[in-house]
């Protein structure tokens, strides 16, 4: 087994708090439902960290291959933003130039299946789609996703573009 890293053992550190605390969380709470709900959000938070914790652990990996050492230039490294529901996730990745075609390409991204100006997670996608099957209308659409959701916002033109790519896509299914 590997070494574990400063990062690791402070994402260790932290869930043996969340153990620790856990008993007397309930105690104060009173209520196995705020309880539930109280460590469910911490919970998330930290899936959140360990996301960004392992898109990096793959970025630098990539960074490492003999691939991308013989093929490629790494250029500079950028913070990406991904809105998720409840959660929006913040990780630096490396930009690269291909030595022989002079592409340029976020190795990390390509690799994920995440899009250029990608900004919503395929899950988040989905939850618009299937929120718009049941409101028929942007504004049901954010008014329901600014309720279920305490992070972020999205604005009424990426929900209208997200149904009307869905719907494009189902018309060249047919």
């Amino acid at each position: 087994m590997s070494e574990i890293n400063e990062k690791e053992t402070i994402l260790v550190e932290k869930f043996k708090k969340l153990l620790q605390e856990a008993p007397e969380m309930l105690e104060h709470q009173k209520d196995l439902d705020k309880f539930a709900e109280e460590v469910s959000k911490t919970l998330y938070n930290f899936l959140i960290e360990i996301l960004v914790y392992s898109i990096e652990k793959l970025d630098d990996k990539i960074k490492e291959s003999e691939e991308v050492k013989e093929n490629w230039r790494n250029i500079k490294r950028d913070y990406r933003t991904i809105l998720m529901p409840h959660a929006v996730v913040v990780y630096k990745r490396r930009y690269y130039q291909h030595k022989q075609t002079g592409e340029y390409a976020y190795l990390v991204d390509k690799f994920l299946g995440i899009d250029s100006y990608q900004r919503l997670s395929q899950h988040y996608e989905e939850k618009i789609i299937s929120l718009f099957k049941v409101h028929k209308s942007f504004a049901g659409v954010l008014k329901e996703l600014a309720r279920a959701s305490n992070s972020t916002e999205i604005s009424a033109q990426t929900v209208r573009n997200k149904i009307s790519k869905k719907k494009k896509d189902e018309k060249k299914q047919n």
